[in-house]
């Protein structure tokens, strides 16, 4: 899991997906940094409006969105909110996301951004830290997600924090994915968002060095990413662990949708290689 962060409601935005500027559907995303580069993270799902399974479009429209737009807090001394575009596919028509080519159905997406004077990023710091600062999950912590169900905010920009419970051992994985369950009441619009863990004040939180700290306001870790529900009739979701987005970042490919799978090269930072 990653370092200790603060304020970690500004790190998960609301998205609208668009095909050019027809609105599509709406999700969460979260801002990241890993090496010191920034990227936005969600569920690959939203950026290619398919099932990641059947491949099928999920709305009524047979195509994916071409761009989104970040609702977010304004860059400067101002209070406000923003909304900032950015583009999805280049000018060949292909991704500029990443994913995972050699494992399709890992619902994991990965936009590479510049910083901006337009929009505030403030990211979630996801090195590997230090073993005295990676807390253990198990079955029956408390997690929260702060995403945008249905595309409901508060204060315009602002996520709202839903309860989930580890609901299957961390490090088994599930249907042999990289991932875990939790129960939590999550619907549509929920899909994307980092799951945190964010301890009560004074809580104590076991390290895996087995130390224990006490835990401030400040204090909490992303521990993956939420991707959706495994029934739509059971409130059961599905988060990919924290490993699998830096992998992600790490491999820094794409493939269109004959599948071909293109390493971006050009963007390569050989200080993601340690």
């Amino acid at each position: 899991m990653s370092e200790p962060p603060v304020g970690p409601s500004r790190r998960s935005v609301h998205i609208t997906l668009r095909w050019d500027e027809i609105p599509m559907a709406t999700g969460t995303a979260w801002f990241a940094s890993l090496a010191g580069s920034l990227y936005l993270v969600t569920a690959k799902h939203n950026l290619t409006g398919r099932n990641v399974n059947s491949g099928r479009f999920l709305g009524s429209r047979q195509t994916g969105p071409n761009n989104l737009v970040v609702r977010g807090r304004r860059n400067s001394t101002e209070i406000g909110w923003v909304n900032a575009t950015f583009p999805l596919l280049d000018d060949a028509w292909q991704p500029l996301w990443f994913e995972d080519p050699s494992n399709p159905v890992f619902d994991v997406a990965v936009l590479p951004i510049a910083p901006s004077d337009l929009l505030a990023i403030d990211p979630w710091i996801i090195d590997k830290p230090e073993p005295a600062f990676e807390p253990i999950l198990n079955v029956t912590d408390d997690l929260f997600i702060p995403g945008f169900p249905r595309g409901f905010a508060y204060n315009i920009d602002m996520p709202v924090w839903t309860r989930a419970t580890v609901a299957s051992e961390p490090g088994v994985g599930y249907n042999s994915l990289p991932m875990f369950l939790v129960d939590a009441r999550t619907t549509r619009g929920h899909s994307g968002a980092p799951v945190v863990l964010k301890p009560r004040i004074n809580q104590s939180v076991a390290m895996v060095d087995g130390s224990l700290i006490e835990a401030t306001t400040t204090d909490a870790w992303v521990a993956g990413l939420y991707s959706g529900r495994v029934d739509k009739k059971l409130n059961i979701g599905m988060v990919w662990r924290l490993g699998v987005v830096i992998d992600v970042i790490k491999k820094r490919s794409t493939r269109n949708d004959n599948g071909i799978v293109r390493w971006l090269a050009e963007l390569n930072d050989p200080s993601l290689d340690s």
